[in-house]
């Protein structure tokens, strides 16, 4: 909230700043450093994730079958976190620039053009973790479902296995 009672003089460092509450700027604080975490723990969690998750929660939460996915090896594993981590890097940086955003708002400056360049960053990131997102879950079902066969036929064309 901007504190209208406040005396316009007195508002900060800068002459363009609005006078804020202190409430209010210890709440824009608060979710500048909350941004960066969950920037940083994003990351760290999927991966986290997917050295932790056992084949039937990965079947579960894929919606798979278990006899596309017939194996869920090390590899697969490695490939998946990979794939992941992609898709939510970002997210992360997206994040990160909005803690930008929320600094200048914390200082009274809401439209300095600093936090409009991490707002703007911010919804590029967001723009492109959605993009990212749609990439991501294609190549992850790719490679859970990517295991080799053991029952391939071969056929007469030699670069065609049919299973």
């Amino acid at each position: 909230m901007i504190d209208t009672k406040a005396n316009p003089l007195l508002a900060g460092h800068h002459a363009a700043s609005i006078p804020v509450a202190v409430r209010t700027a210890r709440l824009f604080n608060l979710l500048a450093v909350a941004s960066v975490a969950i920037a940083a723990l994003l990351p760290l969690a999927v991966v986290l994730y997917w050295t932790m998750a056992d084949r039937a929660e990965v079947l579960r939460s894929s919606g798979l079958t278990p006899d596309i996915m017939r194996e869920f090896g090390a590899t697969q594993r490695f490939s998946a976190a990979f794939v992941t981590v992609l898709t939510v890097l970002p997210l992360s940086r997206a994040l990160v620039r909005l803690r930008v955003c929320f600094t200048e708002f914390a200082g009274g400056r809401p439209f300095a053009a600093r936090g409009i360049a991490g707002l703007r960053d911010f919804a590029a990131g967001m723009a492109l973790a959605a993009i990212a997102k749609l990439v991501g879950f294609t190549l992850l079902m790719l490679v859970l479902t990517g295991t080799p066969c053991r029952a391939c036929v071969s056929s007469p064309f030699r670069s065609i296995a049919i299973c």
